[in-house]
């Protein structure tokens, strides 16, 4: 029961922390400034530390090549964001080369951050059991889904009229 508690209290608090990170940001800036990211960040390897159950000796091996993931794929996201912005900004006025250009980047992009996974996966089973490998990236699922289903739970009990959906 305990360990349920405090699952709601962190993700709660994400919650709390994604919610006014947002609302502090512009449209063209990233939502989530980086003391908030930081602070989100540091809940995710909590997370994942309970969930795979990592020895003191597979810690050591395996949180650097996970933070060198996590870092390619954020680099990876930064650059899609930034062709996202420029879409947005520059819709109405663009040609029909520069748009294919920039759809090009797009699928470059999203191919990219598949080959970071595949390239990153066979790191991690270098430096842990397959079965932990397995549980990673269940992990990472399930802290998804609870921070979706807590941003569901707060956007409902705020106000959401019946009958509607979020």
């Amino acid at each position: 029961m305990k360990q349920h508690t405090n699952s709601r209290i962190l993700l709660s608090l994400t919650f709390v922390l994604m919610t006014l990170s947002g609302h502090a940001q512009g449209p063209d800036q990233d939502p989530i400034p980086n003391s908030r990211r930081q602070q989100l960040e540091a809940m995710k390897v909590g997370f994942i530390t309970q969930k795979l159950a990592l020895t003191p000796t597979e810690a050591q091996k395996f949180w650097p090549v996970y933070n060198n993931m996590s870092a390619a794929i954020e680099n990876n996201r930064k650059q899609e964001r930034e062709i996202q912005r420029q879409i947005r900004t520059n819709f109405n006025t663009m040609g029909d080369k520069e748009m294919a250009q920039l759809a090009d980047k797009l699928v470059l992009l999203r191919q990219n951050e598949g080959d970071i996974f595949a390239h990153y996966h066979k790191q991690f089973v270098s430096v842990l059991p397959i079965r932990k490998v397995l549980m990673l990236y269940r992990a990472e699922e399930e802290w998804k889904v609870k921070l979706l289903e807590e941003i569901r739970s707060q956007h409902n009990a705020g106000g959401a009229r019946p009958g509607t959906r979020p």
